[in-house]
């Protein structure tokens, strides 16, 4: 199984920092697209191409609509054993990740209800807002 968490700019360093911070997962993989070093999408399709045929992929996003999830969107639409996840964050991630395996669409679905309840105003909840 391949992880890779491409994002515009730096932030999917950040997860995959904080991610090998708490998990000892093999196969994860950080794009950071538009930057002065990168070379997006090319570095993206050499890493897509570096993967066994029929390997497992879950790809996670910053951004739905981004120019980012498009352009993989492009480079692999309609393989077998690959997924896309857009406007994710590190519990949806992380959760996906730990589970070890391609979910199938009931725990996809599961796991995304179980995100979205991580995003919280905490002065509301805490009513000092």
């Amino acid at each position: 199984m391949q992880y890779i968490i491409a994002t515009h700019g730096r932030l999917a360093l950040g997860y995959v920092d904080t991610i090998r911070l708490v998990t000892q997962v093999e196969g994860l993989h950080a794009v950071c697209a538009y930057m002065e070093d990168s070379e997006f999408p090319e570095d993206m399709e050499r890493l897509l191409n570096s993967f066994a045929p029929g390997e497992p992929v879950i790809v996670f996003t910053d951004l739905l609509g981004g120019s980012v999830t498009q352009k993989i969107m492009e480079l692999w639409a309609g393989r077998e054993q690959f997924q896309v996840f857009a406007g994710v964050n590190l519990p949806f991630v992380i959760e996906t990740i730990l589970s070890g395996s391609m979910p199938s669409r009931e725990s996809m679905e599961d796991m995304l209800e179980r995100s979205r309840e991580q995003m919280v105003w905490v002065n509301g909840l805490l009513g000092c807002g």
